[in-house]
């Protein structure tokens, strides 16, 4: 959504950017003087000691009434454009407000939840079965009144028509300008000398050096900085810890390529993978890799700032992306981010994922531990000294999808479908009374962010 923000301010909008602020926005949207940021409202700290079956009723009154009075104060838009996930109790909330500006509303559509919902539902109960159903409901609601749905792939655009007869517009994520390969040879050590000081895998090993070193560069007194001959590879992931992204597969993945490489060391140079991100399940799994340490393998995870995200990536050597998309009709913005910054990746195989990663072309697809290991092995034989030309070839071919950013791609795809939805709406100014229809729709639909929020109730009678 930080995209759509950036180029509409491109464009001459002024923007009111709502949401939770739990991460800082892109520099250029914090400086930009047409870009008001609306913070919602956690709930607040000392309820969230409740009883979760309290909790979560408790949690959906707060967003919705946090949203709501949030989007009272704003000035009258032209274009309210939201993301889906999540669709409660943003939709209820876009319906009230088309009641009162008469905007078009726009849902930009990255998953559905409802997939979602069903993939953390551990029992498919009566109750369960409600409740997914309630959230589709809600999903087709939004597609079929809004006036324009934008999805990430073709193979979503068919199925919203297929499942629902609504119409979309795919438009392809693209990476933005500030992503791309880092170069500079004194930036990346400045920047794996700032890692060291959060990661002991970054400092180099060697004690003896007369200046300073990382586990990849080195800067001699009166020189400057080259890359070290017996650097390791980088390889990063980066992920949300949860379900739908196992983890554990890319680690017996790299257990494997381990046995390998500790017979070979000649041939199989040593990985260094940093996971970036934050979940529920970082915890789980960094556990395990301490319990299971490996002999030519090193892990670390940590959260990086804003700015050193892309620098990291333009560093990189290999990504794998772990994402398995709940609906298997979105692609990861991750694969993208990689893509941006310059470094082909092994992506998990799922049905739409060529639409983005093309086997053999800009990375390589996997569907098992065994298949991605053998992978490793074929593209980091020899490194550094030695590359693999596959590895070289996948590099030559992601600087082609680089060609596109997420700009010009907004501006050839979606400027010209947002301009014509709020066209649409100006010329037919809904009546009275079709104003008052939409209004009870939502006031319908904040009846099932309450049923949703009951969802706990299926894993407590699975206990």
């Amino acid at each position: 959504m930080q995209y759509h923000v950036s180029s509409l301010v491109k464009e001459g909008f002024d923007v009111d950017f709502v949401g939770f602020r739990h991460s800082e926005p892109r520099a250029e949207i914090l400086k930009s003087p047409a870009v008001e940021i609306k913070v919602l409202s956690d709930v607040p700290a000392a309820l969230r000691g409740f009883p979760r079956l309290l909790y979560y009723p408790i949690k959906v009154v707060w967003l919705v009434l946090s949203l709501l009075w949030t989007m009272w104060n704003l000035q009258s838009p032209d274009l309210i454009l939201i993301q889906n996930p999540p669709t409660i109790p943003v939709v209820f909330c876009a319906f009230l407000a088309n009641y009162y500006w008469q905007a078009a509303v726009v849902v930009d559509w990255h998953n559905y939840s409802h997939t979602i919902l069903a993939m953390n539902l551990k029992r498919r109960g009566l109750l369960q079965r409600f409740l997914l159903a309630a959230s589709e409901l809600a999903e087709k609601v939004a597609a079929q009144y809004s006036d324009l749905n934008l999805c990430v792939t073709k193979a979503m655009a068919a199925d919203m028509k297929r499942r629902w007869n609504a119409n979309a517009t795919t438009l392809y994520d693209r990476p933005p300008d500030d992503f791309g390969t880092f170069d500079s040879m004194e930036g990346r050590h400045f920047l794996f000398m700032k890692l060291g000081g959060v990661s002991s895998a970054f400092r180099s090993e060697d004690v003896t050096s007369t200046g300073t070193e990382t586990a990849f560069t080195k800067k001699d007194l009166g020189k400057g900085v080259s890359l070290k001959a017996n650097r390791p590879v980088l390889l990063v992931s980066s992920t949300s810890w949860t379900e739908d992204e196992d983890f554990g597969l890319l680690f017996d993945a790299l257990k494997l390529y381990d046995d390998t490489a500790r017979k070979s060391p000649e041939k199989y140079p040593k990985i260094l993978l940093v996971v970036t991100g934050k979940g529920p399940l970082k915890d789980f799994y960094m556990s395990r890799v301490k319990q299971e340490p490996l002999e030519t393998v090193a892990i670390t995870s940590f959260w990086l700032e804003t700015a050193d995200y892309p620098r990291l990536l333009g560093s990189a050597d290999l990504g794998v992306c772990l994402h398995f998309s709940s609906s298997s009709l979105d692609l990861p913005m991750k694969v993208v981010d990689m893509f941006g910054c310059g470094i082909p990746v092994c992506a998990v195989k799922y049905d739409c994922i060529e639409e983005l990663v093309q086997p053999n072309s800009n990375g390589l697809l996997f569907t098992s531990p065994d298949e991605l290991c053998q992978q490793f092995l074929t593209l980091l034989a020899g490194f550094p000294n030695t590359k693999s030309n596959l590895l070289a070839r996948l590099k030559a071919e992601v600087q082609t999808f680089r060609q596109t950013s997420w700009h010009s791609n907004w501006m050839n795809v979606a400027e010209p479908v947002l301009t014509a939805a709020v066209e649409r709406r100006k010329r037919n100014v809904v009546p009275s009374r079709q104003r008052l229809a939409y209004a009870l729709l939502g006031l319908a639909l904040l009846i099932v962010p309450f049923v949703l929020s009951f969802q706990l109730l299926g894993s407590i009678f699975g206990h």
